[in-house]
């Protein structure tokens, strides 16, 4: 994902996560030929197969034009009660979100040059569709990762979660198993 940048851009990895900065001279090479230079293959090691390029409206002199990570609570829904939660999770609220507002976000969020999207909740898992957002997500191209208690995620979860295109899963670990427990 290649995201067009005053100084020249930021090239970041889908898979493997890592972001790079390019000249405005690399930029131009990449977008042109829609693969990148032999130099940078070399000095990467990486070689990519499609380079989705972004060009948001505005670019900054002194800033980047987006956030490169989005952290996107998709419902406040969560099945644990932790003493330590910071935003009080447990219901949903009654005017959260439908899948399709969600999916205008990402879509919105993707066209702006963000480069991932981080979902969270309460228990992003609890979200009636997540596997919905994040195979759009990844479709249009955004590293996909979850930030979840990993309670509601089995075997079979899991897989369909990687097929959808979740790239990482972060699950705190908050002191050892009792106090972490409790």
């Amino acid at each position: 994902l290649l995201r067009r940048e005053a100084f020249g851009g930021t090239l970041f990895f889908v898979k493997e996560g890592k972001r790079i900065y390019v000249t405005k001279d690399e930029f131009e090479f990449i977008k042109k030929n829609n693969s990148l230079s032999g130099s940078l293959v070399t000095e990467l090691g990486i070689s990519v197969e499609q380079v989705i390029v972004r060009e948001p409206a505005q670019l900054l002199d002194h800033n980047f034009s987006a956030p490169d990570t989005v952290f996107l609570e998709v419902t406040k829904a969560c099945n644990l009660t932790c003493i330590h939660c910071f935003n009080s999770s447990g219901k949903v609220l009654p005017d959260q979100l439908t899948e399709a507002q969600l999916k205008a976000i990402i879509n919105d969020l993707a066209m702006s040059g963000i480069q991932e999207i981080r979902f969270t909740g309460g228990e992003p898992m609890a979200f009636p569709n997540i596997i919905a957002l994040i195979r759009q997500a990844s479709t249009l191209g955004l590293r996909c990762s979850m930030g979840t208690n990993a309670t509601l995620i089995s075997d079979r979860k899991a897989d369909s979660l990687k097929s959808a295109g979740l790239r990482a899963g972060i699950v705190s670990i908050d002191g050892l198993a009792e106090r972490h427990d409790r």
